[in-house]
Order: structure tokens, then C-alpha cells, then sequence
């Protein structure tokens, strides 16, 4: 099956003919049907640490990889959009949290999504669900600082931006404030890890993007310093220590001076004015 995937991509890309007689088939409905069950066959099995999982994840990405192939070769035709996503690929959750699942797999999934998603479609029932798999297996990912996991990153912010558009994202972070939290969570993490570790400029360039999008995201919260657990919890001091000293200058962010921008409009989420600058002055 994995073989017969690669072929069929491989002569989506080079063979036009080929390709435009597949487009304007009505058969490609049906091919497309069963590169989703593909998708979601290889994900699972790669997660149940199966004797072939690495084919099975390898047969995964393949197909998530064709599948974003064709979507954007249709120019997001809404019929072939919808058809890909209501083909239940959120329900993955639980497979996508597994370190047995690649990184590269999980990689071409986010893509897939984040070119089907829109913000009409935040309040799916298993996004949340399945955003937090996704933070648990990228935590874990850098932790141990796996290979491919800045790509997988991206790719994750890729997937949250298409969701949290300007109409979508009050609705969807009220509801998701168990992800908002589970971000904090990861920022907390990476900061520790890049300020107690050699200067890594991609990584570090990806932490920026992260900043940008976790901006967005506490923006929409009625009350950050409640999400933090009140001001006395630990989470509210360790958030507050990073902001400020991010905000006043960090050897490891000298390439990317912006991050003090953003981080002091983090603070200014859980403290007021007058208390950041006798924050600082603290510092």
C-alpha cells in the first residue's frame, strides 16, 4: 500500500496529463476516501508500536503529503476541502500524542489540517482534543530534542493560526482553556531549555513564532492571571520571571531584539503598569 501511495504522488507531480485527467475524474472522490483511511490506518498503527510501524508512518505521511497535494492542485475546491475533512482525522488524538508516531508524520498531518482548516471549523468537538495531543507529543519532542521537531512546529502553528481567525478565536479559546494553559505549559519549558542551553538560532527563531501565536491566544482570555492558577500559584510566578527577564534582554535572544517587545506584552496581561516596572527594577 505504501508503494502504491509514493507511485500515485510521484506521478501527481511529474506526470501534468496525468494529473488533470485525476483532478476532473469523478473517481478521485472515492481515491481520496481511501488515502484518508490510509492516513488514518498508518497514524494508528505506528502509535500501537506494530512490528512495520515505521512503514506504517512512513505510508501515512506519504498519503497526508498526496492529500495536501490534491487540495492545493484544486485550489481548495469546497466539495474535495469538506470531503477531506470530515474524514474524522481529529479523532487521531490519542495516536498523534504517541512518541511511536514520527515526527514527520505528525508534520504532514499539520499541514494537511491547517490547509483544510478555516475558522468555521474551531468548533469542532475533538479540536481541542486533539491541539492537546499535539502540545503533549512536541513537548516531549523537544525535551528530548528530537530530530524534526522545529519542522514539527511549524507546522503546528501553521494549523493553530488557520484556526484562530479574528471571527473565530474569542469563541474558540473560552473553550479551550485547557490548551491555552497546556501552551503556557511549553513556553515555560522551551524558555528554560533555550536559556540553559548553547544558542540554537532555528529553534530560537521558531520560540519567537511560538511568543506570537501564545500572544494571540492569551489575548482572548478573559482573566490570564486566573488561567495561571491565581497569583500566588507557582505557574504565575515562573510566567512573570520569564516575561520580565525576556522583556529586559537575553543573551539568547540578541539575534531576534523583538521577543522583548512581545514578552512585555505578555506582562502586561498578568501585571499592571506600575507593577512591571518595580518588577524590573527588581531584576
Amino acid at each position: 500500500r505504501s508503494a502504491t501511495v509514493l507511485l500515485l504522488h510521484r506521478a501527481v507531480n511529474r506526470l501534468p496529463g496525468f494529473r488533470d485527467a485525476w483532478l476532473s475524474d469523478p473517481g478521485t472522490l472515492a481515491v481520496l476516501d481511501a488515502l484518508c483511511d490510509v492516513l488514518r490506518d498508518g497514524v494508528k498503527s505506528a502509535a500501537e508500536a506494530a512490528a512495520d510501524n515505521d512503514v506504517s508512518g512512513a505510508c501515512a505521511a506519504s498519503a497526508a503529503q498526496l492529500l495536501l497535494r490534491v487540495v492545493e492542485m484544486s485550489e481548495g475546491t469546497r466539495e474535495l476541502v469538506e470531503r477531506v475533512w470530515n474524514a474524522d482525522l481529529l479523532s487521531l488524538a490519542p495516536a498523534v500524542a504517541s512518541h511511536r508516531v514520527s515526527l514527520e508524520c505528525l508534520r504532514r498531518l499539520l499541514l494537511l489540517l491547517g490547509s483544510l482548516a478555516c475558522g468555521s471549523r474551531a468548533h469542532a468537538p475533538d479540536l481541542e482534543r486533539f491541539l492537546l495531543a499535539c502540545v503533549a507529543r512536541l513537548r516531549r519532542a523537544f525535551a528530548l530534542a528530537e530530530q524534526g521537531m522545529v519542522d514539527a512546529e511549524h507546522a503546528f502553528l501553521v494549523l493553530l493560526a488557520s484556526v484562530m481567525t479574528a471571527e473565530a478565536s474569542v469563541a474558540l479559546i473560552t473553550r479551550m482553556l485547557g490548551f491555552a494553559r497546556a501552551l503556557v505549559a511549553w513556553f515555560l519549558d522551551e524558555h528554560r531549555a533555550l536559556t540553559g542551553a548553547p544558542v540554537d538560532p532555528p529553534r530560537v527563531d521558531m520560540f519567537v513564532q511560538f511568543v506570537i501565536c501564545l500572544k494571540v491566544v492569551l489575548s482572548e482570555v478573559g482573566d490570564v492571571v486566573e488561567l495561571l492558577g491565581g497569583d500566588f500559584d507557582p505557574a504565575f510566578f515562573a510566567f512573570v520571571a520569564a516575561c520580565t527577564r525576556m522583556s529586559l534582554g537575553e543573551r539568547v535572544f540578541e539575534r531576534t531584539p523583538e521577543i522583548r517587545e512581545l514578552a512585555a506584552d505578555l506582562l502586561a496581561y498578568v501585571v499592571t503598569e506600575p507593577q512591571a516596572l518595580s518588577i524590573q527594577s527588581l531584576e
